[in-house]
């Protein structure tokens, strides 16, 4: 071990920036910190300032060090560092953005009080983390360790501590040196019953000669044989039986790798090769108790009257009321009598059977019969049971939530209720009634906002098909959905009524991506006043957001594709994206042209939509560690006019700014394009478009109990295809596109309660495109005018923003 002392001396002095009549960071935060006073922001933001300027060492005792950095650097980029920092004994304090916020927290107790506010800094704090030496050294061999399970065995690790000021810093440097290599490959079977099966599946194996010798992917081979061997109907194979040899090769850092498959420990061995068979398992038949909870607390006199139906050799137990249907009871199970045994089975019918919604406890084991059941098959039979524990029927229930629309405040009433068990087959029917009111103030005429409406949507466990789809139902557990609503708002502006009506189907594909196939979706949108503000109708009569004001109908068909390979047990970086395809009256279009019907552009007297839209979300979240993550997104989204069609629908045009875009700019605030907009439409704030792009960067951090913060950098606009003369810089341009990117900053709170997540941003315009084009950056002079002031946005919302 390597120590470094050093004499230098560290000044906690104000630190003063050089002047330049350009934007220095000081300006900045001297005018975030001036505008964001009013709000709660200015704590999160004051505190990690002022951390910043306290020495965290000031609590340390004389002769000891607090552990501020530990780095390591490896020799080759065939290792994750991320990875081999899991291993290290002792970490220094948690940091946010380099800052020991926690730590800072815990000193701000006094040693003395035991009692408010120094017993709460010190629970919500940390203390300090001291350096100890043994740590350090148990940290190299843990490397070490870690090392040789990777195949490298001639590895070098090095520590250096770097002593100074109160402060310990360690540098690990490892070098690889050449790793051991699988050489070759042999499997033996004590059981030559299942060789074949095995030998057939052995593409699938994780481990191939040629690669490097890594004792991690032997586990996870022997977990891939169990799986792959309880798929094919060995319930009782577990990787107890699979076991390695390796032969290392003198001299050549090479591994010849014997794989062993024993024979079964329990049963009877066989006459002639004296070895103990491993056994392919049937279900015998199928045992569903429907009220499970209830029928165990009976005594045995009572268990016996429970009301049982047998269908063929499935036995649905009842006790009490018949609530569901026997064949919805069966339906979600994939392990039917006759059938061979697979433990992905098991799995799917566990997630068939939440997914209902139905049950609250579910339970599924296996009882095996006798020896002497075991046929010249060589098979062996299992009972199927399962335990099932019913929710409640129906629920109700009843929320206010406050709302902020663009800076205009409200209040909105949601009334939910729930029937789990419609017609006795697991359909799911629900009604949600819907009433809100809104306080206008951007309006020259100060009148509320009034909304009403109703949902109702009925859900089907089934694919409702006019053909046969067991062999799909059994396999992807989809769902058929049908939704009736109608929406009627009452503006200053406007009075519309919207009526909705869809038909569609979700499935799963795997345990990674999500189907959702709507083929039938019908809105009518119907303005029965027409507009009552003339100013706003000159305004927007050639412009896009007219459509939003005239009566239409949208006859659309929909498919959304999303992946996520998110793994909840365990805490790894993830993937999320998510493709929507929708065209709309294009069908309806095709039947006019075939039917000869010319320029009807009309459904049911009514004119309505054609179009084609496409949008991909696509989100990487990096876990840097338990408490800290950040989340890059890109959007992009792409919507064209076709036929009679001059725009899109306002319902189907794209927005920007909000609480879940770019937070700088309130609700569809931003854009299109450069356009600034003063006309009377603007103060509705209903900017739309046909393109958007959108990147985000939001880094987020634990802070003490139910808090969150979060910083962040938003990025991107909206687009018209077609320029229009009163909102010229509107229209999406090749050579203009990207000098008309948006970009904010900003920082925000989080009030994590599990069940909800109640989120404040507060964000800050950096480049405005609507400003000519030169001055869009921001130019702060060190004071606080009007038009610094108007950069700074406020928004609210519930659950994370992407």
């Amino acid at each position: 071990m390597v120590y470094l002392y050093s004499m230098q001396f560290t000044c906690y002095k104000n630190l003063s920036l050089r002047e330049s009549n350009k934007i220095t960071l000081k300006k900045l935060l001297y005018g975030i910190i001036y505008n964001s006073i009013k709000h709660t922001h200015l704590l999160l933001l004051a505190t990690i300032l002022f951390s910043v300027s306290c020495s965290p060492t000031r609590r340390i005792p004389e002769g000891e060090y607090l552990l501020n950095k530990t780095s390591v650097e490896i020799d080759s980029k065939e290792l994750d560092k991320k990875e081999l920092k899991k291993y290290e004994k002792q970490s220094p304090n948690k940091t946010i953005l380099g800052f020991k916020f926690h730590l800072f927290l815990y000193n701000l107790a006094s040693p003395k009080r035991e009692k408010f506010p120094s017993a709460w800094f010190r629970r919500i704090g940390e203390e300090p983390v001291i350096w100890d030496e043994i740590l350090t050294e148990g940290t190299t061999d843990q490397y070490q360790k870690y090392l040789e399970t990777k195949g490298y065995y001639e590895s070098a690790i090095e520590d250096t501590v770097i002593l100074k000021k109160k402060k310990a810093e360690i540098q690990y440097r490892v070098e690889l040196g050449k790793p051991h290599i699988v050489n070759k490959i042999t499997y033996k079977f004590e059981d030559q019953n299942i060789a074949d099966l095995i030998m057939k599946d052995t593409i699938n194996c994780l481990i191939h000669p040629g690669e490097r010798f890594d004792k991690e992917k032997l586990q996870d081979e022997r977990q891939r044989l169990e799986l792959f061997m309880k798929n094919n109907g060995y319930y009782k194979f577990n990787r107890e039986f699979i076991f390695y040899e390796a032969v290392e090769l003198i001299n050549e850092k090479k591994v010849n790798l014997i794989i062993t498959v024993k024979e079964n420990v329990t049963g009877f061995p066989d006459p002639v090769t004296k070895v103990k068979h491993h056994y392919r398992y049937k279900i015998n038949e199928t045992f569903v108790h429907t009220n499970f909870t209830y029928y165990n607390d009976l005594e045995d006199e009572e268990k016996q009257k429970a009301d049982t139906i047998d269908l063929d050799k499935n036995h649905v137990i009842y006790s009490g009321k018949h609530k569901i249907r026997p064949e919805a009871v069966l339906h979600p199970n994939l392990l039917n009598p006759g059938r061979v045994y697979n433990q992905q089975d098991v799995r799917k019918s566990y997630s068939n059977y939440s997914s209902l919604g139905v049950y609250r406890i579910i339970n599924i084991h296996f009882n095996e019969l006798d020896d002497w059941l075991v046929d010249t098959s060589q098979y062996k039979y299992i009972d199927n049971i399962i335990e099932l524990s019913p929710r409640k029927k129906q629920a109700y229930q009843y929320e206010i939530v406050g709302t902020n629309s663009a800076g205009d405040l409200g209040v909105r009433t949601n009334f939910l209720y729930n029937n789990y068990n419609f017609f006795r087959g697991a359909e799911n029917f629900q009604v949600k009634l819907t009433g809100a009111i809104e306080a206008m103030e951007k309006r020259e005429n100060f009148a509320p906002m009034k909304e009403f409406g109703i949902e109702t949507s009925l859900t089907f466990p089934k694919f409702l098909v006019p053909f046969k789809a067991e062999q799909f139902t059994r396999k992807f557990n989809p769902r058929t959905t049908i939704n009736i609503s109608y929406n009627y708002q009452d503006r200053p502006d406007y009075v519309r009524t919207i009526a909705n009506t869809s038909f569609g189907y979700k499935w799963k594909g795997n345990a990674y991506n999500l189907h959702q196939l709507i083929p039938v979706d019908f809105n009518y949108v119907r303005l029965p006043e027409g507009i009552r503000d003339q100013n706003l109708w000159n305004d927007i009569k050639d412009t896009p957001l007219r459509n939003s004001y005239e009566d239409h109908t949208i006859l659309a068909a929909r498919y959304v594709f999303e992946f996520s390979n998110q793994v909840i047990e365990k805490r790894r970086d993830f993937v999320y994206i998510r493709v929507n395809l929708e065209s709309a009256g294009n069908l309806i279009n095709g039947i006019g042209q075939m039917a000869s019907v010319e320029n009807d552009s009309t459904l049911f007297h009514v004119p309505y939509f054609q179009y084609l839209k496409s949008d991909v979300d696509f989100r990487f979240y990096d876990l840097i560690t338990q408490d800290n993550r950040v989340v890059y997104r890109i959007f992009m989204g792409f919507g064209y006019p076709l036929g009679n069609s001059e725009t899109l629908p306002f319902e189907k045009m794209y927005f920007s700014g909000g609480p879940y875009g770019i937070r700088a700019w309130s609700t569809r605030t931003l854009g299109p394009g450069s356009v600034s907009d003063t006309s009377t439409s603007a103060k509705y704030a209903n900017n739309l478009g046909d393109i958007k792009l959108e990147a985000n960067l939001e880094y987020r951090f634990k802070l003490f109990w139910k808090l969150e913060g979060a910083f962040f950098i938003d990025a991107g606009n909206i687009w018209t295809i077609k320029e229009y003369s009163n909102r010229l810089g509107s229209s999406f341009d090749w050579d203009r596109f990207y000098k008309e990117i948006a970009v904010g900053a900003g920082l925000g709170a989080r009030f994590d309660f599990s069940f909800l997540l109640i989120r404040t941003d507060f964000g800050f315009k950096l480049r405005d495109p609507s400003i000519q084009e030169g001055s869009r950056w921001i130019d702060f002079n060190g004071t606080v005018d009007k038009s610094m002031k108007s950069r700074f946005v406020f928004q609210f919302g519930i659950g994370y923003p992407f």
